[in-house]
């Protein structure tokens, strides 16, 4: 969101990466990583060019990986020892936020704030599908000629809003 500002022209984005670190192939080649950019789909040379690329890392490929840091990282992820400095420099950091106890209250407080987001987009989702549910049952009903009095009792709607329908 904050890389192109009013006023910003598409070329003055920056270059960004989304990286998928998965314990599992996402995508079934056995490939160690994936690497995607966007491109047309009438013309495969024509890049978007947006600055944009998505990269997923196969954690059960580590062995097939050509860069030994890579292979290192990717065995790591999948539960085996740290091989390289790098791992153990991630091996280290893990253990220490795992031991700061204001770090894990943070996370559960984040999560707590998660489950509550899903929950209210859920329940939002779910009465918005109830409201046109009901929209539409109304409008057959009045097509079947019942009154709009009857049909905003049975669908909970109101009078007026019924009556809009017709």
């Amino acid at each position: 969101m904050d890389m192109l500002h009013r006023g910003m022209t598409y070329n003055e984005l920056r270059k960004s990466y989304v990286i998928f670190i998965c314990t599992f192939d996402p995508f079934g080649k056995g490939l160690p990583v994936y690497h995607f950019t966007y491109r047309c789909i009438e013309n495969n040379a024509l890049e978007m060019q947006d600055l944009t690329e998505n990269i997923f890392l196969n954690a059960r490929a580590a062995d097939k990986a050509d860069d030994k840091e890579l292979s290192a990282f990717l065995s790591y992820v999948n539960g085996n020892k740290p091989e390289s400095e790098f791992t153990r420099t991630v091996d280290r950091e893990t253990a220490r936020v795992k031991d700061d106890e204001i770090w894990r209250a943070r996370v559960m407080t984040w999560e707590m704030d998660q489950k509550i987001m899903e929950k209210r987009f859920f329940q939002q989702g779910e009465k918005s599908g109830e409201q046109k549910k009901a929209l539409e049952i109304a409008k057959s009903l009045l097509k079947d000629g019942m009154s709009v009095e009857k049909i905003a009792r049975i669908t909970n709607l109101p009078v007026e809003e019924v009556a809009a329908l017709g």
